[in-house]
């Protein structure tokens, strides 16, 4: 009995504190939670409180998704309001671009009914980690890396979608794959000159 215990106490431990990775993303995550209802904006009834982190120094593209909330909300980046990002303003699917350097990811929410929520708090219990479970895609059709919905506090549902956003890291076209294909065209075509001489 006693081995059953200890090994149901290191389940809840693991389940507790682990870390999920995406590419140069990093989740760590401090228990699953059920919200009180549905969270209307993605269909999900569960979620994740966490700190995201990146592991090197990149970009990262979080599009607004859509809200359902008497408040009007924002999305910070870098501590600051991201321009156009108020829920009164932003359009669904539109995109917020923030560079990073690696460690955790400066963003958070602010709202007008006076409350700030960030990812650099440990943990944060008014920003939630959700489980994407239609599988919400970006514009190029990727499933998001994370989707995080803020819960403002402007009623008792706390089901995170008073502003929900995806976030995906922005991949860019390697120097050298892109420096190995170009340089096999030029070499390519110097054949076919030299042969046609």
């Amino acid at each position: 009995m006693n081995k059953i215990l200890l090994a149901l106490g290191f389940t809840l431990i693991s389940t507790y504190a682990q870390a999920i990775t995406l590419g140069n993303l990093q989740l760590n995550t401090f228990g699953t939670t059920m919200f009180n209802g549905t969270n209307n904006v993605i269909n999900s009834t569960t979620g994740t409180f966490g700190q995201l982190s990146t592991t090197q120094n990149t970009t990262l593209k979080f599009t607004f998704l859509g809200k359902e909330a008497g408040n009007i909300n924002s999305l910070l980046l870098n501590g600051l309001v991201a321009a156009g990002s108020t829920t009164n303003s932003a359009t669904v699917n539109e995109s917020f671009l923030l560079n990073t350097t690696a460690g955790v990811v400066d963003f958070g929410f602010t709202g007008n009914g006076g409350l700030t929520a960030t990812n650099t708090i440990t943990p944060e219990l008014n920003i939630e980690f959700i489980e994407n479970v239609d599988l919400v895609k970006d514009a190029e059709g990727n499933p998001f890396a994370f989707l995080v919905g803020f819960n403002d506090g402007g009623s008792e549902d706390a089901d995170f979608y008073d502003y929900v956003v995806g976030i995906s890291e922005v991949s860019a076209v390697p120097v050298p794959a892109a420096a190995w294909l170009y340089g096999s065209a030029l070499i390519g075509f110097a054949g076919f000159v030299r042969r046609s001489v």
